[in-house]
């Protein structure tokens, strides 16, 4: 529990607002939180979106873990209920930290394992690593699976 500020700076708004307020302009958040009634000083609660679209919670907890510039990145799906709109900001955000951390990606989408340097599939219980395509990364959201 928390208002959005608090939980997008893990409770040390001191220290972690400046950076907070950039990756959630990022990610699409200013835009929302400019037009609430409360801004960032809105509530979150734990297991509630309350007024709040899940999208937009989901994206909170991504600040959340992003804001202290972490060496490694760890998402497995971590985009899934992300709305379109929110999925792209994603992507676009985690190409521009490919040069800043190691960024380890579970997903089935096409657009996101694009951005890796390299690629692995589990088979019969192996990890066998991919070849690459020469398919050109666009930064663009996959079409599939995607609500419009």
């Amino acid at each position: 529990d928390g208002t959005v500020i608090e939980n997008m700076t893990r409770f040390d708004p001191e220290r972690y607002a400046p950076e907070a307020l950039r990756i959630a302009t990022a990610l699409g958040l200013d835009r929302f939180f400019a037009a609430h009634p409360q801004g960032l000083s809105g509530r979150v609660r734990s297991g509630e979106t309350g007024d709040m679209p899940a999208s937009v919670v989901d994206r909170i907890a991504l600040v959340r873990g992003l804001v202290n510039t972490p060496r490694v990145i760890l998402f497995d799906e971590s985009n899934q209920s992300l709305d379109r709109d929110a999925d792209v900001a994603l992507l676009r955000y985690l190409e521009s930290q490919r040069d800043k951390a190691a960024i380890v990606l579970i997903t089935q989408r096409p657009s996101y394992a694009a951005i890796a340097d390299r690629r692995f599939k589990l088979l019969d219980g192996h990890l066998v690593e991919e070849r690459r395509s020469a398919a050109p990364r666009d930064g663009r959201a996959d079409d599939a699976g995607m609500a419009g």
